[in-house]
């Protein structure tokens, strides 16, 4: 026989309770200003869900589009150019994301001195608060935010600079970083950063899960699928007390499928759309980004 996994086996000895860190991140959310955004400014709105809610109230669709290079300066240029052409050919788009660095997923003082890869990184407050003030278009920040093992530093200048819906759950499944070993530690981190975002959860803060980069996509069928979607929603909704947005389509590559997915998730994960959010990419079908309203 195999041997027997037991439950002291599985948790690190000297964990700290799970509603202890829930609680200490509450309290650090209460000091977090959340800042304003040049988007939030031109629509007289809070919050990106508060944006989006009305978006679903009208019947339309937010597009959304995925940018950045590895330098905050080049990265600036770039979405101003982008902003400058959508709105000569009369068009609209409602928000960016970015791609930060792996490495950024790691305390600042373990950067320096590591290989860098392509992803963007941000070297001071100055450019964090940047992100949100350089066009009109609500930035989102997904990778190597929530999950990671600076989950919490992160997830604090994010919101100092106006991004109201953060990343990336499905990442502490399944994202390693370079050199770090201390998993006990990215638990807290991440288990502390949820709390955050429960505290602020009224302000319109919703923590994002791409179910794609989980290892739901290792499953063989939809029904598991939705299985480990359900899961996370438990443990951010109904454990932790905070809102979770979830979006998939990366690995779905018959559009169809993916439509026809957002039946079954809104059925058995009991959720109701917020306005989807169209990511126009040829490798993957449209993302929808869901969640349950107020």
């Amino acid at each position: 026989m195999g041997e027997i996994l037991r439950r002291d086996d599985l948790i690190p000895p000297g964990l700290p309770r799970g509603q202890e860190v829930v609680a200490e991140g509450r309290a650090l959310g209460k000091a977090i200003k959340i800042g304003r955004t040049r988007f939030m400014d031109e629509h007289g709105v809070e919050s990106e869900a508060e944006y989006k809610r009305g978006m679903r109230e009208r019947g339309e669709l937010m597009l959304h589009f995925q940018f950045g290079l590895s330098d905050w300066k080049e990265s600036s240029k770039g979405l101003l150019h982008i902003h400058q052409q959508i709105a000569q050919r009369g068009g609209r788009v409602d928000r960016f994301g970015i791609c930060l660095d792996r490495i950024m997923g790691l305390p600042a003082h373990m950067r320096d001195g590591l290989q860098p890869e392509t992803g963007l990184k941000l070297k001071s407050a100055d450019e964090w608060l940047a992100v949100g003030q350089t066009v009109p278009i609500q930035p989102h920040l997904g990778d190597h935010m929530i999950g990671s093992p600076a989950s919490v530093a992160n997830l604090t200048l994010a919101l100092q600079a106006g991004v109201t819906t953060v990343g990336n759950l499905a990442h502490y499944f399944a994202y390693d970083y370079p050199q770090w070993k201390d998993e006990p530690t990215r638990l807290v981190e991440t288990v502390k950063a949820l709390g955050i975002m429960a505290q602020l959860k009224d302000r319109g803060v919703i923590l994002h899960s791409n179910l794609c980069d989980s290892p739901a996509t290792l499953f063989d069928d939809r029904a598991n699928y939705v299985g480990w979607a359900m899961l996370e929603r438990y443990i951010v909704e109904e454990l932790v007390g905070a809102e979770l947005a979830h979006c998939f389509g990366n690995v779905v590559t018959a559009p169809g499928c993916a439509w026809l997915f957002s039946w079954p998730s809104t059925r058995f994960m009991e959720v109701r759309r917020l306005a989807p959010t169209s990511t126009p990419t040829p490798c993957s079908a449209p993302t929808w980004t869901e969640t349950r309203p107020p």
